[in-house]
Order: structure tokens, then C-alpha cells, then sequence
């Protein structure tokens, strides 16, 4: 998830915020950022499906006022007299473009703290993030956010990396000891070059996906916006049935973690399907 679903779902043009930029600068101040949205930064939000920028992440607080952001939230949700649409019918819409929806009448207060939740985590932990309907029935249950994961920084300061392909982009499905090729997509977009770094398989021997080789080296390469990296790499699934992750991650010369804040980037996901199995369900 992005900070793209969480706007494209909540915002709707009222009196008060009147564009989406607008909305993106009301929505930044009531986490408690001093990040200033510009006036063409706030459409980008709406646009582009990837994490902030780090250096924009960094001037949120850890957590973000949940207090001020669900004031803001149901000031912003609730309609405004004389509306044919009550809070309860804004709230559904919102709960359909999210996943939430089917669930009947959906308890308000907790809906606009898993909101909060929802927002926190997209903020400080992308490469972890919940759906919203996880949040809500967190707090539906009576439960609290863990606020103590929280973004770790590069070790090496403006190291940088975009993966084209993510997890979320991945559609994989082996059959029980079949292969497939995956293709990791990526740019150097900080400021430091890449020498001697590899893609490390921290589960190997997982029996759900299995890579031919568990280290992979990366070619050198100088920090640029339009150069890919292109990497790939053979897969094979092994006779556990249901979703499979092969966990990565980027290692330089002296074999430490590049990116610690970002857990799941590099990640390979399948889903490993019994071929015994009909479509409907029933053996063959």
C-alpha cells in the first residue's frame, strides 16, 4: 500500500479542501509533518504508486499524531449540511474502495482510528504495511497499534532504491515442483555507487519457493535516474500448497543490510498450486 490508496479512498472535494492539493497539505499538517506540499507535489500523491521519499518520511513524527489526523478525518468525511449523504454512507464508500466493504454497518470510531493506523504505517513502515481492514478489526477487537516499528535509515546516507517490480506486482503461480524465472527491476536512485553488492536470500530453504542460487551478485553501478538494473533469477516450488515467499535483501561488499528499513522490496511471492486440484475445487 501507498500513500496513493489511502488518498485516492478519503478524499472528496467539500468546502473546506477544494483540490487535491489542498487536501494533501491538510492531510501532511494534521500528521504533524513540516514536510510544505507544494502546489504540484499534492497531485503526485494521487498519481504514483510508491513509498515517500525517505527525506520526506523523515520529517513526519514516529507515530504521527493520530489525534490531530482523526480530527481532521472526520471533519473531512463527515458531509456538511443540507447533504443528502450522512458520515455512515461516506464511511462505506470509503470502506468499498479499501477492501472493507460487505461488513454492514461499520463502527465509526473505530473505522477513523484504524484510518490513523492505516496512514502511520503506510508513513514509517511501507515495505510492511496492513491492509485497513486489518487495522479496523485490530481495533474493532478492542486492540492498540505496535508503534515500535519504526522506518531505519540506509546505513550509508543517500543510498537509494527503486524495485520496479514488488511483491505487489508479482502474479506467480507454480505448480507443485514447478519452476519459474523472476526478474528483479531496480535503479539506483541515491547518491551512492554500487560496487560489489549482492541479493541475499535470508530462506533458502523455505518448502514453499526455493531460488537456484541463494546469492546473487548485482552489477556495479553509478547512481541514475534512467539506467535499470535488470537481474534474474530461477525459482522452484516445493509441494507446499498456498502463498510462498522467497525474503531478500540488498548486501554491499562488507555483507551488511542496505536497506533495514525496507523488509519486503526485494521479496519473490508465488502462489503454489496443487495441479491434483480442479478449478471448483475437486480432485482430477
Amino acid at each position: 500500500m501507498t500513500l496513493r490508496s489511502f488518498c485516492t479512498a478519503v478524499y472528496k472535494r467539500n468546502g473546506k479542501v477544494t483540490s487535491q492539493t489542498k487536501f494533501a497539505q491538510a492531510l501532511f499538517s494534521a500528521c504533524g509533518s513540516s514536510y510544505q506540499v507544494s502546489d504540484d507535489y499534492g497531485p503526485k500523491l494521487f498519481k504514483r504508486e510508491a513509498p515517500l521519499d525517505p527525506d520526506i518520511r523523515s520529517m513526519f513524527p514516529k507515530p504521527i499524531d493520530r489525534e490531530a489526523l482523526r480530527d481532521f478525518l472526520q471533519d473531512h468525511i463527515t458531509p456538511g449540511p443540507g447533504q443528502r449523504k450522512d458520515v455512515q454512507d461516506r464511511i462505506r464508500e470509503i470502506a468499498e474502495k479499501t477492501g472493507l466493504g460487505g461488513r454492514g454497518q461499520v463502527d465509526q470510531a473505530a473505522f477513523f482510528l484504524a484510518l490513523t493506523d492505516w496512514l502511520n504505517s503506510i508513513i514509517h513502515t511501507p515495505e510492511n504495511t496492513e491492509r485497513l481492514l486489518d487495522h479496523y478489526l485490530r481495533r474493532v477487537n478492542g486492540g492498540v497499534p505496535d508503534d515500535q516499528a519504526i522506518y531505519q535509515p540506509p546505513p550509508r546516507p543517500g543510498d537509494k532504491v527503486d524495485v520496479l517490480y514488488p511483491p505487489t506486482q508479482q502474479d506467480y503461480r507454480p505448480a507443485f515442483w514447478g519452476g519459474f524465472e523472476h526478474r528483479w527491476v531496480m535503479k539506483n536512485l541515491g547518491h551512492e555507487p554500487w560496487v560489489g553488492r549482492t541479493l541475499v536470500c535470508t530462506n533458502p530453504k523455505d518448502n514453499g519457493i526455493r531460488p537456484a542460487a541463494a546469492v546473487i551478485p548485482i552489477p556495479d553501478s553509478a547512481p541514475s535516474k534512467n539506467n535499470l538494473i535488470e537481474i534474474r533469477a530461477q525459482f522452484t516450488a516445493h509441494g507446499r500448497e498456498g502463498k510462498a515467499t522467497s525474503e531478500w535483501q540488498m548486501h554491499d561488499e562488507s555483507g551488511t543490510n542496505c536497506f533495514p528499513g525496507s523488509s519486503n522490496q526485494f521479496n519473490v511471492e508465488a502462489t503454489v498450486v496443487n495441479p491434483n486440484v480442479s478449478i471448483n475445487g475437486g480432485r482430477r
